[in-house]
């Protein structure tokens, strides 16, 4: 597809960047494209708040190696309708397979599609695999935004076969406008909220939900932890409850009395859960990965860590009532 100019320009959005790159990068394409949704109700509708995945050695990838298709769901309550690409990761030795190749340049050409009619993507890989917003492309490159900007660092523009998408190629776009109902979406929201804190993957390497407390429980008794994956996604689950907290003391001042009263105890229980895993990221900085934590500091996560499972399951039991509550 021939490019003009003005396509070449990375276009101006407003990026908020935050550790689950997926909800900033998401929350600033829908706004980009008119909807006046934020991160928290991004991250609401889509689910991404009431998730929690662990890996057995507290891999970084935690908060990004599930079914994304699961948050993809959420997006034509936002406004939008989700167009989901995603591939394998094909390699001869240490080169990249033929269909690997036929993949990238595929990609390519649906963001250059996407761009050139002005809609921003969300693209995995971009310096690292997380998430990113492409603004811009030109010359087989991207032009991102991403989490660099919170670091202050510089974005050059990235090759179309040089992302370090770790499980394949994804992309997501936003083509068409949808209309929801808005009683329907948060009803629907909650509904999805019980799907997502009682999701199961079936890996061995992984955890989710209730579960993910035990393995990460287990996990600091051992010394085959990444300390900085620990670290990570503690950040990363703390936001996701702040994000659930947040979200649900919304959709209880929107609906009608009956399951009110039942979200607002949801969100109590959220907000505890959202306070015992940010004492967890105040006791794990970003420290190098050579370097673990003190017992004492292992000690005080452990308890953080049961007091959140037990805030999470007294959540999950209220958003199941608000769900039975708006049925009857």
């Amino acid at each position: 597809m021939a490019l003009t100019a003005e396509h070449r320009v990375p276009m101006e959005i407003d990026f908020q960047s935050s550790w689950l790159t997926w909800v900033s990068s998401t929350t600033a394409c829908l706004r980009a494209l008119g909807t006046d949704h934020d991160a928290t109700e991004v991250a609401g509708q889509s689910g991404y708040a009431f998730m929690i995945n662990i890996h057995e050695e507290l891999c970084p990838s935690g908060p990004t190696s599930f079914d994304l298709g699961l948050l993809a769901t959420g997006i034509p309550w936002l406004g939008r309708s989700p167009l989901v690409y995603t591939g394998g990761q094909h390699f001869e030795g240490d080169q990249a397979s033929p269909v690997m190749n036929e993949q990238w340049r595929y990609a390519y050409d649906l963001v250059t599609q996407e761009i050139v009619t002005g809609r921003p993507c969300v693209l995995w890989g971009a310096y690292l695999p997380e998430f990113a917003v492409v603004v811009g492309v030109g010359g087989d490159h991207y032009w991102v935004r991403s989490f660099k900007e919170a670091l202050s660092e510089p974005q050059p523009a990235v090759s179309f076969s040089g992302l370090e998408a770790a499980g394949g190629l994804y992309v997501l776009a936003f083509p068409t406008i949808t209309e929801p109902d808005p009683r329907e979406r948060d009803r629907r929201a909650v509904e999805h909220a019980v799907e997502m804190m009682t999701w199961h993957s079936g890996s061995p390497w992984y955890a989710s939900g209730l579960e993910a407390y035990d393995r990460w429980i287990a996990s600091l008794a051992t010394d085959k932890v990444d300390p900085f994956g620990n670290a990570l996604n503690a950040r990363c689950w703390a936001e996701a409850r702040g994000y659930a907290r947040d979200f649900i003391d919304r959709v209880a001042l929107r609906v009608d009395p009956a399951p009110a009263a039942i979200l607002t105890e949801a969100r109590v229980a959220l907000a505890e859960s959202a306070a015992a895993l940010s004492h967890i990221v105040d006791l794990c900085p970003l420290h190098p990965r050579d370097t673990w934590m003190i017992d004492d500091a292992r000690g005080q996560a452990v308890e953080e860590l049961n007091d959140a499972k037990l805030s999470d399951r007294r959540a999950l039991n209220s958003l199941r009532e608000a769900v039975a509550a708006w049925s009857r």
